[in-house]
């Protein structure tokens, strides 16, 4: 007999989870450092085990290692954030702020007008800190002219508005200067902006569910050097977990908030923030003496001497692979090959990151010579026929093409259950699944666990009429939500 509060946390928890469909619909993956190998205070050292001396840093975390298409008509998309940039950089557009703003805004390229001004943070991710001064510190083979040099960035200074961010791409550092006092190269880009989504926990962290990272709150008390702050993270046990890590630049970037300053970050989440200076577990590639680390005073980003103290803010999660002296990367729901979300797949671009066996070559975009064919008899590569709706959920059939086995994984749940298989509900829910939760890390992960919760909810709905109800409030809102945004 289930009792009272049993069916309230169920409708509590189907409330989240359809708040969360909302929220993390749009999915903002941070893009890996680049560096791959390890350091100590001065030099390259093998990447160490666990408990040893330098443990945990950027090296030892793939964290959505950078990846990009070449489209063929002068634009590149970054298959980690689904930006889309502009390949050459104009090396006759070099200039002032607002000269640079305008030759985006007026950009006509590959039939799009929608070209924009990168922001700082867009712009910053691009960095390959795997690449030595002069660089230019970013993946050549994708954007062969690129110039070590600074670009300009969007983003103004809230306490100087005639002040504007750059990326150095000759080193990588992050800086801000008079719009019309340097001359500056710009890299047009388009498609969505990026924004924090916090949650406060309540155990002293807070989720970010646009990037899919834990934070720890409140930060350490006191000033690490970077060897220490390697450790601290590494041996912190926090809100139950003991996977913390010291973040790399990119993930630390990704807390500044570039509309405050002293401190340049959300207090209402971090209301403990010094202003000052965190590290961040990415080696400066060209003098390892040195790290990277991110200022929340203003937001910049600049490397510092190892032996110095900065403080320390923990994170864990993210799609990232670890071990203890090599790097993995992971295979997320949804996605065939690291990288590549079963959406990629047939939509006539050949994918690099889809290009493998596993994606069946990227269901032919990628040419007739590598493309291999759906044996007769399966809807998917390993997903025979008779696989469909026996009951077991089997992940090679868990597509779309599949029908989701048939049911297997989860498509006859509880919308079906509220409103009938056919009915136009189930079709809107199952639309929105198709073609935005499963465009993403972080909505696929939404699917994963309404496939796992809804027998337990169709269970108690079959149960009691009142928490049918109450579900069918929460689907309802939740349809009236995505219905107008199409």
């Amino acid at each position: 007999m289930r009792t009272k509060n049993e069916g309230i946390a169920l409708v509590i928890l189907f409330a989240v989870f359809f708040l969360s469909s909302i929220a993390w619909a749009v999915d903002f993956p941070i893009p890996d450092t680049g560096q791959t190998k390890c350091y100590d205070d001065s030099g390259e050292i093998t990447c160490p085990s666990t408990g040893q001396p330098f443990y945990g840093q950027d090296a030892q975390y793939s964290c959505n290692p950078h990846s990009y298409t070449d489209l063929g008509n002068g634009i590149v998309r970054d298959n980690v954030t689904g930006l889309e940039w502009q390949q050459a950089t104009n090396l006759g557009e070099k200039g002032f702020w607002e000269e640079a703003s305008s030759y985006c805004e007026g950009l006509l390229l590959g039939g799009y007008s929608d070209w924009r001004m990168p922001t700082v943070k867009e712009l910053s991710a691009l960095i390959d800190s795997s690449i030595l001064n002069p660089g230019p510190n970013i993946d050549t083979e994708y954007f062969p002219n690129a110039v070590g040099a600074e670009y300009w960035a969007s983003t103004s200074r809230p306490d100087a508005s005639y002040y504007a961010w750059y990326v150095v791409f000759s080193r990588g550092d992050v800086s801000s200067f008079g719009k019309t006092l340097i001359d500056g190269y710009v890299r047009a880009v388009r498609g969505g902006q990026s924004s924090n989504n916090f949650i406060n926990n309540s155990d002293g962290t807070i989720t970010d569910t646009s990037t899919g990272l834990m934070w720890q709150q409140d930060g350490a008390a006191e000033k690490y050097n970077w060897q220490q702050a390697l450790s601290y993270c590494d041996t912190l046990s926090l809100a139950d977990y003991d996977d913390w890590r010291l973040p790399n630049r990119n993930e630390l970037q990704s807390l500044v908030d570039y509309s405050q300053y002293e401190p340049s970050i959300d207090t209402t989440f971090f209301p403990n923030t010094m202003l000052d200076k965190y590290w961040s577990s990415t080696t400066y590639y060209s003098d390892p003496n040195y790290a990277w680390d991110v200022s929340f005073v203003v937001g910049g980003v600049d490397y510092y001497g190892k032996s110095y103290g900065r403080y320390v803010r923990a994170v864990r999660g993210g799609q990232c692979g670890s071990s203890d002296s090599t790097t993995t990367t992971s295979t997320s729901y949804g996605e065939c090959a690291p990288g590549c979300p079963d959406s990629w797949l047939g939509d006539g671009v050949c994918d690099s990151v889809c290009n493998v066996a596993a994606c069946n070559y990227d269901n032919g975009d990628c040419g007739t010579n590598t493309t291999t064919t759906t044996p007769s008899g399966e809807c998917a590569p390993g997903c025979p026929d008779y696989y469909l709706g026996d009951s077991e959920c089997d992940s090679a059939c868990n597509v779309a093409a599949c029908n989701y086995d048939n049911g297997d994984c989860g498509d006859t749940c509880t919308s079906e259950s509220i409103y009938g298989g056919h009915a136009e509900e189930t079709e809107l829910l199952r639309n929105f699944r198709d073609t935005v939760l499963s465009q993403t890390p972080a909505g696929q992960e939404i699917i994963r666990l309404y496939y796992q919760w809804s027998p337990a909810i169709v269970k108690a709905m079959e149960g009691d009429e009142n928490i049918k109800g109450e579900i069918k409030k929460i689907i309802d809102g939740f349809l009236a939500l995505i219905g107008g945004s199409e």
